[in-house]
């Protein structure tokens, strides 16, 4: 429920180092939030009043079909308050943040999933309108958001991650009413997004003269190099609880059931000190020591790089027969995470001198949802290659629950998800559906 999200999200335990919540995205003016996330204004916006409890959305006429619904003994319809879209560093930095104590990287983290949720606000915050009987998507760029930073896993295992609960509320362009989220278009992007977090903290650790290894290129998963993956599973007792729960082989899809349904025991609350203290007795036991920083490797910049990235992933689709949109090009590039940053990525795309870029308005019309790319959906080859529609369906999602291509398992991994928040349970769902790597984490 939303009472039971604003508290929980607030209470849970963070480093003293960072702070545990604040507020991002172009609604907080009109809505009249800001700083530090205040549970009671958090509670009042998801159940649509403003912070003051003044009603944004008159949600009577649900209420009354939830209760016809109950009264004839049929599906009640849900109310959605909003998403959590979480992201989760890899094992090896919160260990190398939390446990040996190098706090820039928790910075580093925070900074990622800014730059994410950037990207999320500027392409996929969509509303959908009815005129005349037919329905419109109109991308308006704006979203209300508020993010939670934890430093711990549900079995108090070292896991930086943060929860961003996007509110399920937009304003109308023309007569700025307000209405709710249509979310097809933020869990059809849920791999990308993923990739663009797990990219911008790969460049922002490599910085801080961290190197890295890839541990999944189709995801583009990541850890630091200098733990062993037999040292970080010291620390992931999420994973060893839910590979006891349904076998070390089972599938990704049941290990996140698992994960979600089986294994989601109350966090425990104890000291700080005792923390510590513990996750360096289980460091000594792993033999586990610091990584060392060195100083960064820079062989090529960012912008540099980018053009020469887009057009080895342009022989690739050309090869596969896949179309080119511009999504299609970023996941294949961000499948080398680390390597250049989102913004000079989409400079390379922009100005690549043999792409034209379809016009896009975000404005779409029909009765149908209709398939969504930002930024200009389409592209075309001077040389008159054609390109025709996305292979990637449209779908609508009947949940809210789902997870990331990166699929995360509980409520702290190294890889992220999504999740619904609901108005008529304590607890939200995850309906997990996409392949994830065989070593999972909490």
């Amino acid at each position: 429920s939303p009472s039971h999200a604003s508290h929980y999200y607030a209470s849970q335990n963070a480093s003293s180092q960072i702070q545990s919540s604040q507020w991002s995205g172009k609604l907080l003016q009109p809505l009249g939030v800001g700083g530090a996330v205040n549970p009671f204004e958090l509670e009042n916006l998801l159940n649509g009043r403003a912070a003051t409890g003044e009603v944004l959305i008159d949600k009577l006429r649900l209420h009354q079909q939830q209760l016809n619904a109950k009264d004839a003994n049929k599906a009640s319809p849900i109310e959605r308050a909003g998403m959590d879209v979480t992201a989760s560093a890899p094992k090896s930095v919160s260990i190398q943040a939390l446990v040996f104590g190098d706090h820039r990287l928790e910075a580093a983290q925070q900074q990622a999933n800014t730059r994410m949720l950037e990207v999320l606000e500027d392409r996929y915050a969509i509303v959908c309108l009815r005129e005349g009987g037919k329905r419109r998507k109109m991308l308006t760029g704006e979203l209300a958001i508020a993010s939670f930073h934890h430093d711990t896993s549900r079995s108090l295992d070292p896991q930086l991650h943060t929860h961003n609960v996007i509110l399920n509320l937009q304003r109308r362009p023309d007569n700025r009413r307000w209405q709710s989220l249509d979310n097809a278009e933020i869990y059809q992007a849920k791999m990308l997004l993923g990739q663009i977090y797990r990219n911008e903290l790969a460049l922002q650790v490599q910085a801080l003269g961290y190197r890295i290894h890839i541990t999944d290129q189709r995801y583009g998963l990541w850890d630091l190099e200098g733990f062993s993956d037999h040292q970080l599973k010291a620390f992931s007792t999420r994973t060893q609880q839910i590979e006891a729960a349904v076998g070390v082989n089972a599938s990704s899809k049941t290990k996140e059931w698992a994960a979600t349904r089986v294994t989601r025991n109350r966090k425990q609350e104890i000291p700080r000190s005792d923390l510590l203290k513990h996750w360096h007795e289980q460091a000594i036991a792993a033999q586990m020591r610091q990584i060392a920083p060195i100083h960064p490797l820079m062989t090529q910049t960012s912008k540099e790089l980018a053009p020469t990235l887009v057009a080895q992933s342009l022989a690739v689709l050309a090869e596969q027969d896949i179309n080119l949109h511009r999504e299609e090009i970023e996941r294949l590039v961000l499948q080398q995470p680390g390597q250049v940053s989102f913004a000079d990525l989409q400079q390379a795309i922009n100005h690549h001198p043999t792409l034209l870029i379809g016009n896009n308005d975000h404005d779409f019309s029909g009765n149908e949802r209709q398939d969504y790319r930002s930024e200009g959906s389409t592209f075309t080859f001077s040389t008159h290659i054609a390109s025709s529609p996305s292979r990637h369906g449209t779908g609508s999602p009947a949940t809210e629950g789902i997870s990331t291509g990166n699929t995360d398992f509980s409520e702290a991994s190294d890889r992220g998800f999504v999740a619904g928040i609901t108005l008529e349970t304590d607890r939200w769902t995850a309906d997990i559906e996409t392949p994830s790597p065989e070593r999972s984490s909490d």
